[in-house]
């Protein structure tokens, strides 16, 4: 039996609601897009200063850029993946 506080609920029921549209998806997504874009100003930024002022990409630079368009493609595709709430595969 759960612990009861004194307002006659379970302290973790409170606010607790087992409808899809009560998830955190939306918050997940905006955290993968802030972080990919801000991810893409910082390698741009990079690229920019080492073609203007060092006039060549070195291998490191490409790495980046591999792995940039990686991360966002990782990001798209788990955005885009079906939300299934592990109790409804019971």
């Amino acid at each position: 039996m759960p612990v009861v506080d004194g307002s006659g609920e379970a302290p973790g029921e409170v606010g607790a609601s087992p409808l899809p549209h009560n998830s955190e998806r939306t918050a997940i997504i905006v955290c993968a897009v802030i972080c990919v874009a801000l991810a893409a100003v910082f390698v741009g930024l990079r690229v920019l200063t080492r073609t203007k002022i060092v006039k060549v990409l070195g291998w490191s630079d490409w790495c980046i850029l591999v792995a940039l368009v990686r991360l966002s493609w990782v990001s798209a595709s788990t955005s885009k993946t079906q939300q299934t709430p592990l109790t409804s595969a019971v």
